[in-house]
Parts: structure tokens; C-alpha cells; sequence
């Protein structure tokens, strides 16, 4: 199934909660193993979004961009934290994970998310 580029397949009535919302450094300990869903890193100061996500296991994807993971290692995420004063987590458990991230990119524009047009 393709996305469509201009809109988003992701629709609901409902109000769409996270079940985390705190700081990036440490947001990974709050979340079980195996739980899979969307996250997003946020600027605390403007509240801006600035990079949405999916990941089958919400715990290791997170604890990957820390320093005690690869954190050091990853230029997206030194970039983020480089820029950004206070960065916020936001988590959501979903079934739909690339129709809600799709949602989030579409509504937010989040400056990190690059679009490679093939």
C-alpha cells in the first residue's frame, strides 16, 4: 500500500493522547520493552516538533539516541540536542505506525524529517 504524499491516509475522530510525555534524555526508562509506536521529540521553549518517528520497540529505539547508546554517533540527534535547549519526548502506542508518523509529518513539518524522492 502507497501513501499519498499530500494527504494523509490517517483520519480519526478521536483524540489522538500520548502515553509519555518527558524529557528526551531520559524518556526511554518510562517505556517498557516491546512496545511499538510513534515518538516524537519536541522543543520545550517553542513547542515545536522537531522529528517524528516509528519504532517496533519504543525502549531500544530511544535508548539508541542517548549518549549511553548511540547517541554520540548519530549526526541527526547531535543536531537536534546542538540546536535545541530542551527537548521533549512525546510517545504514542499505535498499531498504525507509519500512518500516524505520516500524520505527523504531514500536520507538523518537522525540520529533521527528510523526504528522499526517489
Amino acid at each position: 500500500m502507497r501513501i499519498n504524499n499530500y494527504n494523509s491516509l490517517y483520519k480519526t475522530d478521536k483524540k489522538i493522547e500520548p502515553f509519555i510525555d518527558t524529557g528526551a534524555y531520559t524518556g526511554y526508562k518510562k517505556i517498557p520493552l516491546g512496545i511499538k509506536g510513534v515518538y516524537v521529540f519536541y522543543d520545550f521553549i517553542t513547542g515545536k516538533v522537531l522529528y517524528a518517528g516509528k519504532a517496533k520497540d519504543l525502549h531500544k529505539r530511544l535508548y539508541s539516541y542517548t549518549a549511553l547508546g548511540y547517541g554520540t554517533a548519530c549526526k541527526k540527534w547531535r543536531e537536534i540536542t546542538g540546536r535545541h535547549l530542551g527537548v521533549g519526548l512525546l510517545a504514542f502506542k499505535s498499531d498504525d505506525n507509519y500512518l500516524l508518523e505520516d500524520y505527523f509529518i504531514k500536520t507538523f513539518n518537522p525540520p529533521f524529517n527528510t523526504r528522499i524522492e526517489l
